[in-house]
């Protein structure tokens, strides 16, 4: 109800958004585009889409609405919508290679859907390029943010636990949330004494779990919504020139693999993450410093504010030079 409500009342905002070029419509819940569509209808300003999650998936996949008959019919629902919002927008821009793929196959013009992938906080980075010395007998593995039960940490602690004849090697897990009580007690039910945990730490105090670490976790279960999304977690590491072992499905594994910058599992399979920790205790300093460093070329080629924001507003401009409220001022880039 609160994105419904925040939607219709910023409809409202009629006065100032019909004077603006274009409308930049930043779309964490899909609600937020009912103003401008709806302004739209009516002949009013252009409008670009952001999309940050997938609508109907990541509504019904994050249990904001019940399985089964209620959430056939939110699909129904919504659907017949959201391709109308898709197709009246005169850009749409996904933060993922699948996601842009979906858009245009639910309405959005292939022409003008792009792909600008979101950015690390990058006030809080402070890349160390370095192999720590003392990490030189030891691996240090690092899963930072949210500890629920999305992000699957129960097939971690078992495949840490699995490696527990690899010395020196351990898993941090830094954060807190609604699994994280069930985490600790499958640790100290296994006794999985590599397993440790740490607080939840603000983004800004980052940059030592980075630095303190040979590679970043990133996992997630094995759920649609999660095929076309990149977690921020990706772009943290990479900012942080710090490898990745990833157990997500989809789009986020796959840049992995492009960049060279870490090693990829099966999500929600103890035995594949337990493979990636092996391969990754088995790569020496030189290794881990040159997967670092693709880390960091990678962020800085595709994913930096710079690089995205140049892209935005790139296509601000082009949607605005070709708005009727510019035509109708004699303005022209």
């Amino acid at each position: 109800m609160n994105y419904v409500s925040f939607g219709l009342s910023s409809a409202s905002a009629v006065g100032a958004a019909w004077r603006a070029d274009v409308v930049y419509v930043y779309a964490p819940q899909m609600t937020a585009a009912i103003g401008p569509w709806i302004w739209r209808l009516f002949g009013g300003p252009r409008y670009v889409l952001h999309i940050q999650d997938l609508w109907p998936e990541s509504i019904i996949g994050s249990s904001l609405v019940s399985p089964g008959l209620v959430s056939r019919l939110a699909t129904r629902m919504l659907d017949p919508w959201l391709r109308d919002v898709y197709r009246r927008a005169d850009a749409v821009i996904a933060i993922a290679p699948g996601m842009r793929t979906t858009l245009t196959e639910r309405g959005s013009d292939p022409t003008t859907t792009k792909l600008v992938f979101n950015w690390a906080d990058e006030p809080a980075v402070a890349p160390d390029r370095t192999v720590q010395e003392d990490h030189a007998e030891t691996t240090k593995v690092v899963f930072a943010g949210n500890v629920g039960m999305m992000q699957d940490l129960q097939t971690a602690i078992r495949a840490a636990y699995a490696v527990r004849d690899i010395a020196g090697f351990s898993l941090t897990v830094v954060g807190a949330g609604a699994a994280l009580a069930q985490a600790q007690r499958l640790r100290d039910e296994l006794g999985a004494d590599n397993v440790k945990f740490a607080e939840r730490v603000s983004p800004d105090q980052m940059g030592p779990i980075y630095r303190d670490s040979d590679f970043q976790l990133v996992t997630l279960k094995d759920l649609p919504v999660f095929h076309h999304t990149i977690p921020s977690k990706l772009q943290g590491a990479f900012a942080n020139a710090r490898p990745v072992i990833i157990s997500v499905p989809g789009d986020a594994a796959r840049l992995v693999e492009q960049s060279e910058a870490g090693f990829v599992a099966m999500p929600e399979s103890v035995a594949s993450l337990e493979e990636a920790f092996r391969a990754a205790a088995a790569l020496d300093r030189d290794g881990r410093a040159a997967a670092g460093a693709k880390a960091r070329a990678f962020y800085d080629q595709n994913m930096s504010f710079d690089e995205s924001l140049t892209r935005i507003e790139s296509i601000l401009c082009r949607v605005a030079a070709s708005s009727e409220h510019q035509q109708s001022k004699g303005i022209s880039e």
